[in-house]
């Protein structure tokens, strides 16, 4: 029997999900057990960005690099200057700089090369040009070296046809795009030549649940989907041993009673077209069964493994905070705490370890810090899976985020030995924070004065520092491996 945990893609910079998602597999498969992530989206990134991850080609499986036959292809880089398709006797490749060069022949410029993202050299795109220097044609290369996507165009420039190819050249799928009231937009997907029949799709959402129908066609396989948005393609999945939604957020939106348009999707599904759904905590569990008919149970969304921490001390050295940067995060409420705790104790500083949603948010917190002088002593990190150089010194994590369901960073906080301090509203309480033991919880509405003093009083008692650290690593060891594969093992029924 087979896992697979379903999500529309892997990204460059990823969310909880799916780090839950690596995790669960990495768990499941070390326990022996079989498991892995599958995905909908066409990545050209795709095979470098789930190794930020540490995964392997074996521990995913996209439906574009199946239906390409490009599911195990080993990396061999293109340079820009030796593509078969542009022999230099008859073409000048003319190098601009780092991002791009140009194709030229006796008539003059013929297209452009794009390089591969994160290269020196290697052809990311290579567009083809008419007279009049508009795109007639564009080539994709996947990052493991080869051409993977063919783009045509209408006479406007806009998108016509998308042809996904095989190693070979020849087409696999064609995405055909036309106007629909006005505008352009893909209304057929061909899947030609599949197990020698061609097969017509009127969604991508389609020809997935025809994808997902094949892998469960060839084993059998429990599908765990992870990305609601993509819950209608496992619906109509017909082959599988069972299907399950898991709500890693909260299911209700921030600041009301209502429902999330696609939690409340899934609640409305019947036992026929959903075998349960999973959440992370019995305080969610009971919160959702009553919108439901489904099974509502409770399993851990990842694991993680006690680090021995040997930095860590009883000073106020570090707040630290890993995740998205994002408005609803309230991360410069988070700014604002610590600036107050900051004054009181100027040793402490504030790292802030994740990726701003929008360039507009990242200026606004930027200027937040620069404008009440706090540049020296708030230190932002680019994205980064691995956290163990964040949680190094750390004294304290910290998330303000008021609608969360479980927070797996708090939880690979502990496991360093890390005392938290969250939001009470949150399903993180009292799951894995637990006030005043492992933990500071603060109340809903707690302004930055209320939790710096909390967090100011927590650090003036050493002896209940060290005890919350203890508490921290005894609670980090209810998700350890063990507990776990125990745990998933019983609900899949895994023998």
């Amino acid at each position: 029997m087979l896992l697979y945990s379903v999500n529309e893609n892997i990204w460059s910079l990823n969310s909880g999900i799916e780090y839950a998602q690596m995790l669960r597999t990495k768990t499941l498969q070390a326990a022996g057990y079989g498991a892995k992530i599958v995905t909908r989206d066409y990545n050209r990134m795709l095979s470098h960005d789930v190794g930020t991850l540490g995964l392997a080609a074996s521990d995913y499986i996209n439906m574009y690099d199946y239906f390409q036959q490009t599911t195990a292809v080993e990396r061999v880089e293109q340079h820009s200057r030796l593509l078969p398709q542009i022999p230099l006797d008859q073409y000048h490749v003319n190098f601009v700089d780092g991002e791009h060069s140009t194709i030229t022949d006796p008539n003059g410029l013929v297209g452009v090369i794009k390089m591969m993202p994160g290269t020196v050299g290697l052809v990311g795109e290579v567009v083809y040009t008419d007279n009049l220097q508009q795109p007639l044609q564009t080539e994709i290369w996947d990052w493991r070296g080869f051409k993977s996507k063919q783009t045509m165009y209408h006479p406007d420039g806009q998108v016509a046809v998308e042809n996904y190819l095989r190693l070979d050249g020849t087409v696999a799928l064609e995405v055909v795009h036309m106007w629909i009231n006005g505008v352009v937009q893909p209304t057929l997907w061909h899947l030609i030549n599949y197990r020698g029949q061609d097969y017509n799709f009127t969604s991508e959402n389609e020809l997935f649940t025809f994808f997902l129908n094949e892998l469960a066609g060839q084993e059998l396989v429990t599908f765990v989907v992870d990305r609601l948005s993509i819950m209608p393609a496992v619906t109509g999945v017909t082959g599988a041993l069972a299907k399950y939604a898991y709500f890693h957020e909260d299911h209700k939106y921030e600041g009301g009673p209502d429902l999330k348009a696609e939690a409340a999707a899934v609640m409305a599904l019947t036992p026929s077209d959903l075998d349960g759904i999973i959440v992370a905590t019995a305080a969610q569990a009971a919160d959702v069964a009553p919108y439901t008919n489904l099974p509502v149970q409770v399993l851990p969304s990842a694991s993680y493994a006690p680090v021995d921490n040997s930095a860590q001390n009883d000073d106020l050295e570090y707040l630290s905070y890993v995740g998205r940067l994002a408005p609803e995060k309230q991360i410069i409420k988070l700014i604002a705490t610590f600036a107050l705790v900051h004054q009181i104790a100027p040793p402490a500083r504030l790292r802030l370890q994740g990726y701003f949603v929008s360039p507009a948010y990242e200026q606004e917190v930027r200027d937040y810090i620069r404008n009440n002088y706090l540049d020296t002593v708030v230190e932002i990190w680019p994205y980064n899976p691995d956290t163990t150089a964040l949680f190094d010194h750390t004294s304290m994590y910290l998330s303000m985020s008021s609608h969360e369901g479980l927070n797996l960073s708090v939880v690979a906080a502990m496991a360093h030995g890390i005392p938290a301090g969250v939001m009470a509203s949150t399903y993180t309480v009292p799951a894995v924070v637990e006030d005043d033991y492992n933990g500071l919880v603060f109340a809903a509405a707690a302004t930055p004065e209320a939790m710096a003093q909390q967090i100011i009083e927590l650090f003036l008692n050493p002896s209940r520092l060290v005890g919350m650290q203890q508490a921290a690593r005894v609670k980090a060891t209810g998700y350890a491996a063990a507990e776990f594969v125990a745990a998933w093992r019983e609900m899949l029924r895994i023998r």
